[in-house]
């Protein structure tokens, strides 16, 4: 869990960071015309210079001040899963209990 993400504990990211396939970065705000939130950009910073490049996907939550179930998590950790499978990413930016 990230305390306070500026200045980025770079160094402590890749290596907590070096043998995942994938990450989920929750953000639980995002800015209009953005590409994702602002931890995901961070993060995606920090590991691209790395050499491994694991696939990041940003899942932004509570818009609204909605709440996020334990449901919702583990759907984050399948969808994941997934991911790895496949070995691809169509969408990196992804939202948790939207209403549509």
């Amino acid at each position: 869990r990230i305390r306070a993400f500026r200045p980025l504990p770079v160094e402590g990211i890749r290596k907590a960071l070096e043998n995942a396939k994938a990450i989920a970065v929750m953000d639980r705000s995002m800015s209009f015309g953005g590409y994702g939130g602002a931890v995901f950009h961070e993060v995606r910073h920090a590991l691209y210079d790395s050499g491994r490049r694991p696939f990041v996907v940003n899942y932004i939550y509570g818009l609204g001040g909605r709440d996020t179930s334990p449901m919702q998590i583990h759907a984050i950790y399948k969808d994941l899963q997934e991911i790895v499978e496949k070995n691809h990413v169509e969408t990196p930016i992804r939202y948790v209990g939207l209403r549509e």
